[in-house]
């Protein structure tokens, strides 16, 4: 019923967006009205762009009142092994600070050629990405969201059957196995994250420009990731 009533809304648009250009080409002719198109689409073009620059400062202001430093001059990222291509991951903004004795990096990002591998969904995108530096590295470990879910059966895991686990040693076993950690996932308290050496990273695509409101979910997200991994910081241990 629901796919019924999407092909119905689209199929009354597209008519009405051809009635809409057959009456502008009958009023004003078709040189116009190619023209009138081309300006309408060139001002949606410049007011996105403007957005995106607005919102850019906003954010720029917004760290540098918080305490927020930028670092986008970093050469080196966590997923950079996984790159099969130099240039297949493009951080366009980030700013660290050191938030309950650890540095946390947070910013924006474009991928493309599966640049980020089972980190994400999609071979190419935007998106947000926060890096949070560990007291001491730890083996490799990521979970993963699979790309092809299939229907439930009865009695499946339900975590299981959307996400999987990449180790090189079951040093986070017991805490793959909590409830809580999984629970954590399943409702989107956390993201899909990874750790590679002394960093975890974790990557949620979005068209979006970068928000504060965002800076502080991705902040408060990796927190209680290390939480649920049992990850001390620095002034706990």
């Amino acid at each position: 019923m629901r796919v019924l009533l999407v092909l119905c809304l689209v199929c009354c648009g597209l008519a009405g967006y051809q009635i809409a250009i057959r009456s502008l080409v009958h009023r004003v002719g078709v040189a116009s009205a190619i023209g009138l198109v081309v300006l309408v689409l060139g001002l949606v073009a410049a007011g996105l762009i403007g957005w995106r620059l607005a919102a850019g400062r906003s954010l720029y202001r917004w760290c540098a009142r918080n305490g927020w430093s930028p670092a986008a001059e970093r050469a080196a990222w966590p997923w950079t092994p996984q790159q099969t291509q130099p240039d297949a991951v493009t951080v366009r903004f980030a700013a660290v600070k050191t938030l309950r004795g650890l540095p946390i990096t947070v910013g924006e990002l474009s991928w493309t050629r599966d640049g980020l591998g089972g980190s994400v969904e999609k071979s190419k995108g935007d998106g947000v990405f926060t890096v949070v530096r560990l007291p001491r590295s730890y083996p490799a470990t990521a979970v993963q969201r699979r790309r092809n879910i299939g229907r439930r059966r009865a009695g499946e895991d339900e975590f299981l059957r959307k996400f999987r686990f990449i180790v090189d040693e079951p040093y986070f076993a017991h805490q793959l196995a909590d409830p809580a950690l999984r629970a954590a996932h399943l409702t989107g308290r956390v993201p899909r994250w990874a750790i590679v050496g002394d960093e975890l990273y974790t990557v949620v695509a979005s068209r979006l420009p970068l928000r504060p409101t965002q800076v502080v979910t991705a902040t408060e997200q990796a927190l209680y990731l290390l939480r649920l991994l049992g990850i001390q910081p620095p002034e706990s241990a």
